[in-house]
């Protein structure tokens, strides 16, 4: 029986592109966590969170950051917790062990595309393909939101440093929504 050995890659093996102006990078390395709890528990949780992570804890459509660590509102009662991690460890059993056992904790990082576009005219680019209002009045920073983008469900989320968004999408058509994004960015500039 010939051996064989499998290698885990990123959903675009790692894709960064400079279009002159505007970077769109995969961000790989970064674990993506799902925390839900009951409402009876939300107050409890936000308190481990603070314990755990120095975070408040977000609400509606917001995220929260502290250095590499980003908690993203994503429905009622429910986040995804972002951080690096770059070995292939269950890093839901990491955030289990801050948290306790009281949330429901999965591990979703295999399941999402993580994207990162960046620079003077990635709202222009945005614009193009996301139905929300990402004017920097509407869309301020630490934003987050569900949407679609090109028909593809995604998560976007606003950083608190300059003109940067974190795009998660299904990694089952992480082709599918780059495509999108390099076409916008083509259009636009």
């Amino acid at each position: 029986m010939p051996d064989l050995a499998l290698t885990a890659r990123s959903p675009l093996a790692g894709y960064d592109e400079d279009f002159g102006g505007v970077r769109i990078a995969e961000t790989p390395g970064f674990a993506l966590v799902s925390i839900a709890t009951s409402e009876a528990n939300k107050a409890a949780l936000k308190k481990d969170v603070a314990k755990a992570y120095g975070l408040t804890l977000p609400d509606g459509d917001k995220s929260a950051a502290k250095g590499a660590v980003t908690f993203i509102s994503s429905a009622a009662s429910q986040w995804l917790l972002r951080f690096p991690h770059s070995d292939r460890a269950d890093p839901s059993a990491d955030v289990r062990a801050k948290l306790g056992g009281q949330p429901s904790i999965t591990d979703q990082s295999d399941n999402w595309v993580q994207i990162e576009i960046s620079g003077d005219r990635s709202t222009d680019v945005l614009e193009r393909i996301c139905p929300l209002d990402l004017s920097d009045q509407n869309f301020t920073a630490g934003s987050a939101g569900r949407t679609s983008m090109e028909h593809l469900g995604a998560i976007i989320q606003r950083s608190t440093k300059g003109d940067k968004f974190l795009l998660l999408s299904a990694s089952s058509s992480a082709r599918s929504f780059l495509h999108a994004l390099q076409v916008s960015v083509r259009n636009v500039l």
